[in-house]
């Protein structure tokens, strides 16, 4: 839900944005300046993974656990197996949302050597509670490889940010990678959570800016455990403190890459799935100057923030704003030229 005008190199006139990690990825890469996605979460994430436009995979964007026209259908072959079958350790840590009615929708299934994160649209990001219908009943979406994180609710941390445990995963995942012995390639997809619904940051990662509205208050029970006087909320400020935050673990991973001597030898693709939700009583998104957002087929809700960076990419495109149209099914068969694989899904036909 990261919208066009959260990041500086955007909108670089807004004071209350600091996204100096992308910014420079941008500075320093390609910036997508016309790359397009579905207008809402998951027609987006199963485009990506099977390589086709949503009309041709699915435009379902309802409940994944109810649903089993929700997601991928599973005779499709996902962009992790095919990269496993180029060599590649395939890892996807966070968001899923591409379909779970039955096992053989879940990553584990569709090529990734392991999984961590939640299955559904948003979990709460310290409760870890997953938000689709299951008769009211409260429910962990957190997910190790096709099983639940832990036996019960009650061995879940409650205080611990959810996307920080993500990124601990992302960066234990490069340091293996640099571990290894056989120098084996590795596609890590991180689907953050942030920035997305709940308004929930932790108390030092919040920023509070002047002219901001409450509305976020209907649809949120507390921005951190303990602030949960709606009244005082600060919505669009909320919002842009989860992109501020997003950008800060970002930086962390790249330092861990630069670190490890990895970077220059890593391809870094960075996209939004949909543009920034206007909805005011879950969020406070921001597409200046598109009009429209998230679940609207106007520009705001379907042009995406991306980039691509990293070492990998030629040093004759830095610095570039590539005004090309692409759609984001486009990184399948891009992937596969890369890795030197047939993009043609075979056991789909």
């Amino acid at each position: 839900d990261l919208g066009w005008g959260n990041v500086g190199f955007h909108n670089s006139e807004n004071d209350e944005i600091n996204t100096p990690t992308l910014d420079d990825l941008a500075l320093n890469g390609l910036q997508l300046d016309r790359h397009y996605v579905y207008s809402g979460c998951s027609p987006t994430r199963a485009s990506m993974q099977s390589g086709r436009l949503p009309v041709h995979v699915t435009v379902n964007n309802g409940d994944g656990l109810m649903d089993g026209t929700h997601g991928i259908p599973k005779q499709m072959t996902g962009i992790a197996t095919k990269l496993k079958s180029a060599g590649y350790q395939t890892h996807l840590v966070g968001k899923w949302d591409a379909g779970f009615n039955t096992y053989a929708k879940l990553p584990a299934a569709k090529g990734y050597d392991t999984f961590y994160g939640y299955l559904s649209k948003s979990i709460g990001y310290f409760t870890k509670y997953g938000d689709n219908d299951c008769d009211s009943v409260a429910f962990m979406d957190l997910w190790e490889n096709d099983k639940p994180a832990a036996s019960n609710m009650d061995e879940v941390d409650g205080t611990r940010y959810v996307e920080y445990e993500f990124a601990d995963r992302v960066t234990s995942l490069i340091e293996d990678a640099a571990n290894d012995e056989d120098n084996t390639p590795f596609y890590i997809m991180y689907s953050m959570h942030l920035p997305h619904y709940p308004a929930e940051l932790p108390e030092d990662d919040l920023e509070e800016h002047d002219d901001d509205e409450n509305y976020c208050q209907a649809n949120n029970d507390y921005i951190y455990p303990g602030f949960s006087d709606g009244d005082l909320f600060k919505c669009r400020s909320t919002l842009q403190s989860q992109v501020n935050t997003m950008d800060s673990i970002i930086g962390g991973i790249i330092d861990k890459l630069k670190e490890l001597s990895l970077y220059e030898n890593t391809l870094i693709v960075f996209t939004s799935d949909n543009g920034g939700s206007l909805e005011l009583d879950d969020t406070a998104g921001n597409n200046w100057p598109l009009r429209g957002g998230k679940s609207s087929n106007l520009e705001g809700g379907i042009r995406a923030t991306a980039l691509v960076s990293g070492g990998y990419l030629p040093s004759s495109r830095y610095g570039q704003i590539e005004a090309g149209l692409m759609h984001i099914a486009d990184w399948y068969t891009t992937f596969c030229e890369l890795a030197g694989v047939d993009p043609n899904d075979y056991d789909a036909m």
